[in-house]
């Protein structure tokens, strides 16, 4: 969760300059952004989880979650609790991680780089962690399995905007556990 305070122009700007195309992913399509609307906080439709199915988070993460959805409902959003119990994503874990070892393997700068033979003797196992078992499926995976994992993140990408469509924001833990101090 992130505290800020009268930093809504600050905001502003860095949302201008994140906005435009990615000089680095082409994939990702430049976002327009328009004018500034004013909006009530009456007016505003929150839907907030504080857990997600097979992946264990810290009481203190599903605390803080639960403390703003209370506190953003005390102001007079509308804020509804939302338990994707028939959304696996676990499953989103595993193509990412997936298409981030396809991408990194399939660098020139992989030269010399462990042969993975450790890491397909796990291919098969089903006792592995998502983004492991994701990780060594995109492992000198083909082309054609390159494009599987493209198409499935499409396929997430459009189950979660179906997720959110109808609100204003989806407040969510992005981690299992709080961060740690950083001295």
């Amino acid at each position: 969760l992130v505290h800020v305070v009268g930093a809504d122009d600050d905001l502003r700007v860095a949302l201008e300059l994140c906005s435009g195309p990615d000089s680095i992913d082409r994939t990702v399509p430049p976002v327009a952004i328009g004018p500034r609307a004013s909006r009530c906080l009456r007016d505003l439709r929150v839907r907030w989880t504080s857990r997600f199915a097979g992946f264990p988070m810290s009481s203190e993460v599903r605390a803080c979650v639960e403390a703003l959805a209370a506190a953003l409902a005390a102001a007079g959003a509308m804020v509804e609790r939302y338990e994707p119990s028939d959304v696996d994503f676990a499953d989103a874990v595993e193509v990412y991680g997936s298409i981030f070892a396809a991408e990194i393997n399939a660098s020139p700068m992989r030269a010399g780089a462990a042969s993975g033979v450790e890491l397909r003797k796990l291919r098969d196992r089903p006792d592995i962690e998502p983004y492991l078992r994701g990780y060594v499926r995109g492992f000198d995976c083909s082309l054609s399995d390159y494009m599987g994992f493209l198409h499935r993140r499409d396929q997430w990408i459009g189950r979660i905007e179906s997720i959110v469509e109808d609100v204003d924001a989806w407040i969510a833990p992005v981690a299992p556990t709080a961060a740690i101090e950083h001295m």
